[in-house]
C-alpha cells in the first residue's frame, strides 16, 4: 500500500470543497479557448506546446475519470476522442503560434519533459512566453499530470525555469488541477500563473451537452458578429443620412435662390418686353409719319408746286459776286 497516497486520497475526501479556478483574473472571456484572441492571456508574443497525457497511467497512480453531469458513475466516453478535441480546439485557436503538439498515449514522463525543456530553450533564445497547455488524467489530491510511467508536478516544471526566460502560463486541462493554480497563487510571481480546468478536489466534468454548447457558443459569436456588422452598417447608414440631409438643404437653398433669380430675370423681361411694344408703336407712329411727308411731297410735285417754290426760294435769295483776282502792281495780267 502506498501510505502517501492513501493519505491524499483520504484528504481529497475531507478538505472543504474551496474553488481554486485560475491563477490569473477571471473576465467574461476567459477560458473560452475559441476566444483565445479576446481574452489575450499575454501581452508577449506566445509559443504553445500542447501535451496529451497517457490513457492507462501506472496502478499506483491515483486518478479519476471524467464523468458525465447527466448519468452519475458513467464515464463520458473513451478517452482518446476528447483528447483529439481538446488538442484540436486549442490548435485552432492558437494558429501559428503554436510550437508542437504531442499526442501520445503512452507518453513517458521523461520525453514529456524533454519536450518542455525544448520549448523553455526555444523561448528564452526568441524572447517568446511560453503557454504550456495539458489534457488529460490528473492524479487525485495533486493534479498532477499522468504519463506512461509517472507524473509531473507544477513544482517540477516551476524548476525547470532557466534564468532569462519568461515565467511560464500553464493550462492545465485535468482533474484536479486547481492545486496547480493554488500553487501558482501562493507563488506570487509576475507572469506565473495556472488556469485550471476545475477546482483542487473535483474532476473535470464533461457533459451530454457539449456539442450543443459549443454550437451556442458558436452561434452567439456569430451572432455578436452580425450584430456588430449591422450596428457597422446602421452608423455608416446614419451618416450618409445625414449627408443626404444636408445636400437636400444645401439644393434646397440653391433652388431657392435660383427661384428668385428667375423671378428677377422674368420681370425684367416682362419689362423689356413692354418697352419693345412702345419703342415698336414709336417706329410705327414715326413710319407712318414718314410715309404722309413722302404722299405729301409727291402730291405736291405732281402740282408743279414743288418746282416753283424751288424758284421762288432762289429768286429770293441774293446774288453772290465771284471776286475779281488782282495783283499789286495794277496790271492785270492773264
Amino acid at each position: 500500500m502506498n501510505v502517501t497516497k492513501d493519505v491524499q486520497i483520504i484528504e481529497a475526501a475531507t478538505m472543504p470543497y474551496n474553488f481554486a479556478g485560475s491563477a490569473i483574473a477571471q473576465g467574461r472571456d476567459i477560458g473560452q479557448i475559441n476566444r483565445l484572441s479576446s481574452w489575450k492571456p499575454t501581452a508577449f508574443e506566445p509559443l504553445w506546446l500542447l501535451l496529451s497525457g497517457a490513457t492507462d497511467p501506472p496502478k499506483y497512480i491515483y486518478i479519476s475519470d471524467r464523468r458525465t453531469r447527466h448519468i452519475p458513475g458513467v464515464s463520458s466516453g473513451t478517452f482518446l476522442p476528447g483528447v483529439n478535441r481538446d488538442l484540436t480546439n486549442v490548435e485552432d485557436a492558437v494558429g501559428t503560434k503554436l510550437f508542437n503538439t504531442v499526442k501520445d498515449l503512452y507518453l513517458t514522463k521523461s520525453a514529456a519533459l524533454e519536450h518542455i525543456t525544448k520549448l523553455f530553450e526555444k523561448c528564452k533564445s526568441k524572447m517568446f512566453k511560453p503557454m504550456l497547455y495539458y489534457t488529460g488524467h490528473g492524479e487525485i489530491g495533486t493534479g498532477n499530470w499522468c504519463f506512461a510511467d509517472g507524473t509531473i508536478s507544477i513544482q517540477e516544471i516551476f524548476n525547470m525555469v532557466p534564468v532569462g526566460m519568461y515565467y511560464p502560463m500553464v493550462f492545465s486541462d485535468a482533474c484536479y488541477s486547481g492545486h496547480w493554480a493554488n500553487f501558482c497563487l501562493h507563488k506570487d510571481i509576475a507572469g506565473f500563473h495556472c488556469l485550471a480546468a476545475c477546482p483542487e478536489y473535483s474532476t473535470a466534468i464533461d457533459t451530454k451537452v457539449a456539442a450543443v454548447v459549443s454550437f451556442i457558443m458558436a452561434s452567439r459569436e456569430i451572432l455578436e458578429d452580425l450584430i456588430e456588422r449591422l450596428t457597422s452598417q446602421l452608423k455608416l447608414t446614419k451618416a450618409t443620412l445625414q449627408s443626404t440631409r444636408e445636400e437636400l438643404r444645401d439644393l434646397k437653398e440653391s433652388l431657392q435662390i435660383q427661384e428668385r433669380e428667375h423671378k428677377r430675370v422674368v420681370r425684367e423681361m416682362v419689362a423689356m418686353t413692354e418697352n419693345e411694344s412702345k419703342l415698336v408703336g414709336e417706329r410705327d407712329s414715326a413710319r407712318e409719319a414718314a410715309k404722309k411727308a413722302w404722299e405729301k411731297v409727291a402730291e405736291m410735285e405732281a402740282r408743279g408746286e414743288f418746282g416753283k417754290r424751288n424758284i421762288k426760294e432762289q429768286s429770293a435769295s441774293p446774288m453772290r459776286m465771284k471776286p475779281e483776282k488782282f495783283s499789286g502792281s495794277g496790271n492785270d495780267t492773264d
